[in-house]
Order: structure tokens, then C-alpha cells, then sequence
């Protein structure tokens, strides 16, 4: 089905309930769009520069030959070009800021599709452009005019039903730092350090798997996570199973997110074992 571009242009989000191979063909015109962007802005910006090396050249001629009307249209020329430039730095940049994100959730739906069913429809959102939400702000007396920022934004949902029955909801949520403050030279400075935490969860059906409240405590290795990544949390019970990573490095998501979901099969298929175990000596 073909996305809306007009309405991807405005809002810069994505968002579908489709099978995979559907969300897939989507990406691709995303990705189509986000190179045809690219290139229309490298067209305006090499333009401009052209527009403006000739308004220089015509501006400087007319000084040389004393022709005032000429040097007038060289100036409208040079102001012609600025504003092309201008347009041509902004142009696309909503959309092409965060671009690393379209491919982020490409990988990751290229690894679920392995388990799932074709014809399964899944519920994916992405957001292209940067919307956190403010959690939390302070002065910060290191430096002058020193403020900081605790901004959160889950830029990334995927939810729908895996080849055994469960139900995967998973969510990337950036948390990042912002500090603004005024240098030695008197000018304003802004840094921002950023994470991201990785939640998975897993709802599994009892028929099939049992109670796997006690899997985690049994298995003798914790989850494994990419070397940028932290298990921040690990919860199961008789319905779910839900992991949480914090990731440093943002071209570890999805290596994470895959380690996360082996780690809760690990739970699930010892706890289908023992369960089938126990229907067999029950008979």
C-alpha cells in the first residue's frame, strides 16, 4: 500500500497495522523518499552556489564597466541566492534529522518476520522528528548561566502476535540530557548526551508455556546484552514476561532488542519443558 508522502512531510510520523512484508514495501518508499530528499536538497544548495559566484561576478563587472542598473540586478541576484541556500540547509531537515531511525526499525522488522506469520498484522509507529517530553528541569552551577534538561521520547512501538501465540509489545524510549550554558566567550552553548532504554514484553500463552513465573530465578545466566547495554529490569509472572536495557550506543537497539527476546525464550522454553513434564506425569 503507498504511504501518504504529503502527510509524512508534515507530520513526520509513520504509523500502520499491517503484516510485515507490507510494513516492509513501506520502509522502502520511506527510503526512497529520504534519497530523493537528500538529492533535491544537494540540487538547491548547489544552485544557490552557483547563483551566488554569478551574482558576484556580474556585481563585480558592473562596478569595473560603471553600470549601476547592473550592479542593482546583481545585488537582487545575491539576495536570490542566500535565500536558495538558505531554503536548500533547510529543506527536508524534519525528515532527514533522524533518518538513522527509519533503518533502525527496517532491522528490527527484518528479525521478527522470521517469527511470525505472514499474513499477521502488526501495529507499528515511528516518528521521524524529535518531539521529547520535558521530565525534569534545573539550574546547573557548574557554569554560567548553567541549565539542564531531563527530556523522554518513545519514538518507536511494535506490537503483534509471534508463530506460538505470543503477543510482542516493544517500545524504544530515548532518554537524554540537555545542559545549556554560556562559555568564556560569552556565547551560548548547548550539549545534549542521550541513551536509550529497550522495553520488550512478552505475553505468553499458559496453555502452552505454563506458569513461567519462576523461569528467570532458575536459569543459572542472566539475560545477555550488547557491551554498551544494561539489563535495567526483568519481570515475570503467569501472564508476561518484560525486559528492560538501557543502550548507550544507538547501533546497538536492535542487537539488543534481539538479545532480549532469546533471553526470554530461554524462560519460555524451560518452562514449556517442565510444564509439558508435568502434564506427562499427570496422565
Amino acid at each position: 500500500m503507498a504511504i501518504d508522502v504529503q502527510r509524512l512531510r508534515t507530520e513526520c510520523v509513520y504509523g500502520t497495522a499491517a503484516p510485515l512484508q507490507s510494513i516492509l514495501d513501506d520502509l522502502a518508499q520511506i527510503a526512497g523518499l529520504l534519497q530523493s530528499t537528500i538529492k533535491q536538497r544537494g540540487k538547491l544548495i548547489r544552485l544557490g552556489l552557483v547563483l551566488l559566484a554569478t551574482a558576484i561576478m556580474v556585481i563585480i563587472a558592473a562596478a569595473i564597466m560603471s553600470q549601476g542598473l547592473v550592479i542593482g540586478l546583481g545585488v537582487v541576484m545575491l539576495i536570490g541566492s542566500i535565500c536558495l541556500l538558505i531554503y536548500g540547509g533547510t529543506y527536508g531537515r524534519r525528515l532527514l534529522k533522524h533518518r538513522s531511525r527509519h533503518e533502525l526499525l527496517k532491522q528490527r522488522i527484518t528479525v521478527i518476520r522470521q517469527d511470525a506469520r505472514a499474513q499477521e498484522r502488526f501495529s507499528v509507529r515511528l516518528t521521524l522528528e524529535s518531539t521529547p517530553q520535558v521530565l525534569s528541569e534545573e539550574k546547573w552551577p557548574v557554569r554560567k548561566n548553567g541549565k539542564q534538561q531531563f527530556l523522554k521520547e518513545t519514538w518507536l512501538t511494535i506490537e503483534g502476535p509471534l508463530l506460538d501465540g505470543t503477543a510482542l509489545s516493544e517500545d524504544i524510549t530515548e532518554l537524554s540530557r540537555k545542559r545549556t550554558f554560556t562559555n568564556q566567550n560569552g556565547k551560548r552553548k548547548t550539549k545534549i548526551r542521550s541513551c536509550y532504554l529497550v522495553t520488550s514484553r512478552f505475553s505468553y500463552p499458559p496453555d502452552l508455556y505454563g506458569d513461567a513465573s519462576w523461569a528467570h530465578g532458575a536459569l543459572r545466566e542472566d539475560v545477555r546484552v550488547p557491551p554498551s547495554a544494561t539489563v535495567r529490569a526483568v519481570r515475570v509472572n503467569e501472564r508476561a514476561i518484560t525486559l528492560k536495557a538501557l543502550v548507550r550506543l544507538e547501533n546497538e537497539v536492535v542487537q539488543t532488542a534481539g538479545m532480549l527476546s532469546m533471553g526470554a525464550y530461554r524462560m519460555l522454553n524451560l518452562a514449556r519443558r517442565v510444564s509439558a513434564g508435568q502434564r506427562g506425569t499427570a496422565k
